[in-house]
């Protein structure tokens, strides 16, 4: 008898055990019951994509636009669900040049229903301050009812630590000086058909001239950095008065609707040197 009590106790203290430690189980919770997000771009398991950063020029669109929008990739650390679920994504104003609500928008932010991809899309405005400079926006995805982003990850790129809760954005409609513009040669014989350049000026020549960025690039063909033989072989004598003459007429016609002349990005009256109507 006393052996069989043995046995019993025995048994009934594993069988104890074995509810305390569900009991226990039951209160752990596990990366999957707190569903967390972070940009695609930390996830070092992908082959993509794993910029913290995108750059924007809007100032190479032809024709120009109003604004630009863009789509950043996250990804789910957790369970996907039935149903679409926001995302809250933020700008970080007190560490961005630009100002939400004018020169940028945060349109949307979504997981989409069973998946572990979204997106969160950004409208860029092309303002006046978008014109003239290079604006800087720092998104950050923040908790809401759907997700949770209380941690810390970042990632170790060539010595610069990354989080990704954070993507940054440089945007600006202030395009470089095409090549031909540039150059040690043709930048100096442009300048003297078409005045000093400006944004504005390449503008109005491309709409008064029907041309795009690419006629103002050096041929890679030509094999010459001095845009020489590039600028010799597309701005003949009558291709170069051809255009000065529209682009007069085109300057006449502008401050005959508006009363005053072009100005260009830093003030001063867009005109070319020569008189040729």
């Amino acid at each position: 008898m006393k052996r069989n009590s043995f046995k019993w106790c025995v048994c009934a203290l594993l069988f104890l055990g074995i509810g305390w430690a569900s009991c226990a189980d039951e209160d752990l919770m596990t990366y999957e019951d707190v569903p967390r997000i972070y940009f695609k771009y930390a996830d070092t398991s992908d082959f993509g994509d794993r910029d913290d950063q995108i750059t924007v020029n809007m100032g190479y669109d032809r024709p120009l636009k109003d604004d630009s929008i863009i789509r950043i990739p996250i990804k789910l650390m957790g369970r996907v669900a039935k149903e679409d679920r926001a995302v809250k994504a933020v700008l970080m104003s007190e560490e961005s040049t630009a100002t939400e609500g004018k020169d940028i928008e945060i349109l949307s932010a979504c997981l989409p229903a069973d998946s572990i991809f979204g997106f969160v899309a950004v409208r860029l405005n092309r303002t006046e301050t978008v014109d003239k400079e290079m604006l800087f926006a720092r998104i950050r995805l923040a908790s809401n009812e759907n997700f949770h982003t209380d941690y810390s990850t970042s990632i170790n790129d060539k010595g610069n630590d990354r989080n990704g809760l954070i993507y940054n954005i440089y945007f600006t409609a202030l395009a470089e000086k095409p090549s031909l513009w540039a150059a040690s040669y043709s930048s100096m014989t442009l300048e003297s058909i078409f005045g000093s350049y400006s944004n504005t000026k390449m503008n109005v020549i491309y709409e008064a001239c029907g041309v795009t960025r690419e006629f103002f690039e050096i041929d890679p063909d030509d094999n010459d950095p001095t845009g020489n033989a590039t600028y010799t072989k597309r701005f003949q004598r009558e291709v170069s008065f051809g255009m000065v003459s529209l682009i007069n007429r085109y300057l006449t016609k502008y401050k005959e609707e508006h009363g005053e002349p072009l100005l260009d990005e830093f003030g001063e009256e867009v005109k070319v040197p020569l008189g040729i109507q």
